[in-house]
């Protein structure tokens, strides 16, 4: 099975704000680095089989937000490093776009219909709107009450309290939706993702497995452990997209792969 890789603009960010200055006294790394620089290393190992992809929409939101990530990570810093912050902004933004810039000469940078990919964005919308309306509405004390019912009266406060915590770790990521809903870009993501898949399978087969690398949970489940992939999960079983952080995704390429 051949696999595709679309990486979302947050990991292209994750594997770009890193740098380590004497001259400046100032040492940045963003929290999400590691895991995905292991993503990105991985599909420049496997360049000649054009794994991974991106979308001029990923592409220009991924320099959108890198001066953001590099102001976030130099304000983590601690006061007493005030005068690097001033110092270091432009200096460090440079080289980690000097970074993005190599990390997507790696990648295949994929054409998208906009007709086409506006009608996935339709159906996008609808799945995001039916989870967000379900987090809304949900009552996680109601909905462990009733499961409690059937349970021996001795052990009903126990069952209830884990019912409880059973029902809020699996429905996290719908009700995450309602405080954070994702925002056009996301939608036009998923969407180019699924145009894609659909445009893969009429040119290559349908031997080809897509997948977005994402540490947005608008995507990708809410890790722990009792994960949350109630959206995640309905992408995949709606569009065959599967969603997932960089680490999980770097194991499929490499199952791929054997």
């Amino acid at each position: 099975m051949r696999v595709r890789v679309l990486l979302d603009s947050c990991v292209l960010v994750a594997a770009s704000v890193h740098m380590a200055s004497d001259e400046i006294g100032l040492e940045l790394k963003h929290p999400f680095f590691d895991e995905s620089m292991n993503l990105i290393g991985l599909l420049k190992k496997h360049l000649a089989k054009r794994v991974g992809i991106v979308t001029s929409t990923v592409e220009n939101e991924a320099r959108l937000v890198i001066e953001k990530a590099v102001r976030d990570e130099i304000a983590s810093k601690q006061p007493d490093q005030l005068k690097a912050r001033v110092l270091s902004l432009s200096v460090v933004v440079n080289s980690c776009e000097e970074r993005l810039d190599g990390i997507l000469s790696y990648l295949l940078r994929e054409p998208i219909d906009a007709d086409e990919r506006d009608k996935c964005y339709a159906k996008v919308c609808e799945l995001y709107d039916r989870w967000t309306d379900y987090g809304r509405e949900l009552n996680i004390a109601q909905s462990a009450s009733a499961r409690t019912e059937a349970v021996s009266k001795g052990y009903k406060r126990e069952a209830y309290r884990i019912y409880k915590r059973q029902d809020y770790q699996r429905n996290r990521q719908a009700m995450r939706l309602c405080t954070y809903p994702p925002d056009h870009v996301d939608k036009l993501v998923l969407s180019e993702a699924i145009y894609l898949y659909n445009l893969y399978k009429q040119t290559e087969g349908r031997d080809v497995r897509m997948l977005v690398a994402s540490t947005d949970t608008h995507f990708s489940p809410i890790r722990g452990d009792l994960p949350s992939r109630v959206v995640t999960d309905d992408i995949a079983g709606s569009f065959g997209i599967t969603c997932d952080w960089p680490n999980e995704v770097a194991k499929t390429i490499r199952e791929s792969t054997k």
